[in-house]
């Protein structure tokens, strides 16, 4: 649209009125599209809440309606929806919906944790070999609770299978990856043992001991850290490595 002609004498005061115009529109466009794009970014947080404590409860048939829901709700769906929305599907026996929300939880670092989902589904569906599929790509994408695995009754007619045992091996690997390392068995030839936290919150067992100092070293599947213990001071100092 071209800017209305003024009289002489009005022209530069009345441009000058047109262009604010123009900014001021331009401006309620931008912000109007800013906050569409924000609502579409975020589920309804009170919907969120209600699904998860409806996951919480086991009341797999309101949290998979409240997660169906909240899966609509926005064009950038949270992978932990489709992971609860996933189990509660399958805990209701759906086995290919819940295949399907499984499916769409594979992106970024929830991989491994859909794929174990979908192992869990192929089992209930009693076909074992794309179990055994799904299991070995979650813990081949690091997978790292083999307590978990060993426990879970999905799995119970799978553990008389070697690959299993195998499988849940590897998962402790992933745990604790410098435990079967031979490089960093080198700290063993210190005295003592410690129980050290990693910033992760894993518990694992570390051997040091010099002089008038502890030193303590561990692995977690971030990398190494190392720390020290004065004996005059009960806090420790860790860094990561």
């Amino acid at each position: 649209m071209d800017p209305p002609t003024f009289r002489k004498g009005q022209t530069n005061l009345n441009t000058r009125i047109w262009r604010i115009a123009i900014l001021v529109l331009v401006a309620s466009i931008a912000t109007a599209s800013a906050q569409g794009a924000q609502s579409t970014a975020r589920p309804d947080n009170g919907l969120a809440k209600e699904a998860d404590s409806a996951y919480q409860a086991k009341d797999w048939a309101k949290a998979a309606k409240l997660y169906g829901a909240l899966s609509k709700a926005t064009s950038q769906v949270p992978p932990r929806v489709w992971l609860r929305l996933g189990a509660s599907l399958r805990a209701l026996g759906e086995y290919d919906p819940a295949l399907a929300a499984f499916e769409k939880g594979t992106q970024g670092a929830t991989k491994m944790f859909a794929e174990y989902g979908m192992a869990t589904v192929y089992a209930a569906m009693k076909k074992r070999e794309e179990a055994f599929r799904y299991l070995e790509q979650a813990i081949q994408h690091g997978y790292n609770d083999p307590e978990q695995l060993s426990s879970d009754a999905s799995f119970a007619e799978f553990r008389a299978d070697p690959r299993f045992a195998k499988l849940t091996e590897q998962a402790r690997k992933n745990q604790k990856p410098c435990a079967y390392t031979a490089e960093n068995r080198q700290f063993d030839f210190w005295v003592g043992e410690w129980n050290v936290e990693t910033t992760q919150g894993e518990l694992q067992q570390a051997r040091a001991r010099l002089n008038s100092f502890s030193t303590t070293a561990w692995c977690s599947r971030t990398g190494l850290a190392w720390g020290f213990r004065t004996r005059e001071r009960a806090t420790t100092h860790t860094t990561r490595v």
